[in-house]
């Protein structure tokens, strides 16, 4: 009996770890989405220039969800530059900007 008890407590241990990090995988494929999302937005406007990018990007990750709730960013985590196809690297840079790097993360959740 001792011993069923204590094989049941890991094996709710083991249910409850599995649960979270599938919630964890979840997440973090959502946030990775509106990231994607938000980024391909803002390159869309690069014409138009730094703040039409950054409202773009913004307003497209508000319209994702992650962790149960919107998905926000702030100016920080988008950044305009120069990203290099032979070498695969990508440059913040304001001048000859060719694409949008978007990092989507939880806050306050």
């Amino acid at each position: 009996m001792i011993f069923a008890a204590i094989i049941l407590v890991v094996m709710f241990g083991f249910v409850a770890l599995s649960v979270d990090v599938g919630y964890m995988t979840m997440t973090k494929s959502q946030l990775q989405n509106a990231a994607d999302a938000a980024a391909m937005a803002g390159v869309r406007e690069l014409p138009q220039g730094a703040n039409a990018v950054r409202l773009a990007a913004k307003s497209i990750a508000l319209e994702n969800q992650a962790a149960g709730g919107p998905v926000s960013l702030v100016d920080a985590d988008i950044v305009i530059g120069e990203f290099d196809f032979a070498a695969k690297t990508f440059t913040p840079t304001g001048a000859g900007a060719n694409a949008v790097k978007v990092t989507s993360t939880c806050r306050g959740r």
